[in-house]
């Protein structure tokens, strides 16, 4: 499965930044509706778990919360790799936004 990483710096502090991660599995499930499937995560001390599934298809990855940074990583099915590019980039637009 393909996969992609993301650092995020920010100046939130962990709390901050962990509440807002925390926010965000509800945000993709209101942004894409009944295209996101199958959400689950869990919290394991500063590391946020996460899977769903997109078309049918599974998408996971964690997100480790840090005093000053936000480490993302997400796993892909092969063939959404012809679309790595948007992915990343919209990844990159979410993190952005979201711990800003």
């Amino acid at each position: 499965m393909p996969s992609f990483k993301h650092i995020q710096p920010h100046t939130l502090g962990l709390e901050d930044a962990r509440n807002r991660v925390s926010n965000l599995v509800g945000e993709l499930q209101t942004s894409f509706g009944s295209q996101i499937t199958n959400v689950e995560s869990s919290w394991k001390t500063d590391t946020l778990q996460y899977s769903f599934k997109v078309f049918g298809s599974n998408i996971s990855g964690t997100v480790e919360v840090f005093h000053d940074k936000a480490e993302l990583t997400v796993s892909y099915p092969l063939i959404f790799s012809a679309f790595k590019s948007n992915l990343e980039t919209i990844i990159r637009q979410k993190a952005t936004t979201l711990l800003s």
